[in-house]
């Protein structure tokens, strides 16, 4: 990645002669209060003032021309307050019936579309394009993702994508690298794997930044105490388990959070559903997830080392 800082010599208008960035992950910050997106037209003409600073970042993944901008300082100015709008331009947001596929749609370079779903299961979602190439794909809980601030819980440079249930309104945008037409964009919800009391699932992979996460539930059979442990040959798994609602990485009842794929969290019974989040902090395959339940002081000292039987599920996050 690169950072650069830039100051204004003198008020003027900035005028952009050439532009070709990376408009999903590249863009300017203007005296660190109002961020710029990375497209022409949120520069062209913006009112700058001497001694404003620009914070140029680029992360590094795809590699374009740059920009040439020019300050044209022949002009009597106003305040640079009353110029800089207080927010990005948004666009309309549609919204998507689950498992219904969009109509054909395209996008300008440097053009963006959000879209809305409330998933009608708990577990995970999954979305998938009709084409893998020309654009990003960003998804976040609650609010519309924020590319160039990093404002996401998934991204996928791919056809599709896949998250983990953490919350009720989902949000979905795509960022075009480059122009595109007839693209259909389609998403559904699926319940959580379930887990057999004891009994290991192995064969789960997951990567990081895009399908990054998987949920599992847990149904006790003892009272007393449940141990769920991961066991993994590479990477860095993380584990976080939450009673009766949806784990998260902010919001859970336990975590383990060590380096490496190896994790264990021992909790006392406190409902009847254990939801199980499984988050790839490095990549990982082939990991192994087991949750066993004890009776009041019968659980073990150490975690338990089951070995997986090969009928079991694995994700497909």
């Amino acid at each position: 990645s690169v950072t650069c800082i830039f100051e204004v010599a003198a008020n003027g208008q900035l005028s952009v002669e050439f532009w070709e960035v990376e408009s999903c992950c590249d863009g300017f910050t203007l005296n660190d209060e109002f961020e710029l997106r990375s497209t022409q037209d949120q520069v062209e003409g913006l009112v700058v003032s001497a001694g404003d600073t620009f914070t140029w970042s680029s992360d590094g993944w795809v590699s374009y021309e740059g920009w040439t901008i020019c300050l044209d300082n022949d002009l009597t100015q106003s305040p640079l307050a009353s110029s800089v709008p207080t927010s990005a331009p948004t666009a309309a947001i549609a919204t998507l019936i689950e498992g219904v596929a969009t109509n054909p749609f395209g996008l300008s370079r440097g053009g963006s579309r959000v879209f809305v779903l409330d998933p009608l299961e708990t577990g995970s979602v999954t979305c998938i394009t009709s084409d893998p190439y020309g654009f990003s794909l960003y998804l976040k809980w609650e609010e519309v993702p924020v590319p160039n601030q990093s404002i996401y819980d998934a991204v996928s440079f791919s056809m599709n994508i896949s998250v983990a249930t953490l919350g009720t309104t989902l949000y979905i945008m795509l960022d075009a690298y480059v122009s595109f037409t007839n693209l259909t964009l389609r998403c559904f919800s699926e319940p959580p794997i379930t887990l057999t009391d004891g009994v290991a699932t192995p064969n789960i992979s997951l990567s990081r930044p895009n399908n990054g996460t998987a949920l599992f539930v847990l149904e006790p059979l003892e009272e007393g105490e449940v141990i769920c442990t991961t066991t993994g040959p590479n990477g860095d798994a993380d584990l976080y388990v939450k009673w009766d609602q949806v784990a998260t990485r902010d919001l859970n009842d336990g975590s383990s959070t060590l380096a490496g794929s190896n994790e264990s969290i021992a909790i006392a019974n406190g409902g009847t559903r254990l939801y199980v989040l499984v988050y790839a902090f490095g990549s990982f395959t082939n990991l192994t997830l087991q949750c066993t339940s004890y009776p009041p002081s019968a659980a073990p000292t150490q975690s338990p080392t089951t070995t997986a039987p090969s009928l079991q599920p694995s994700t497909s996050l």
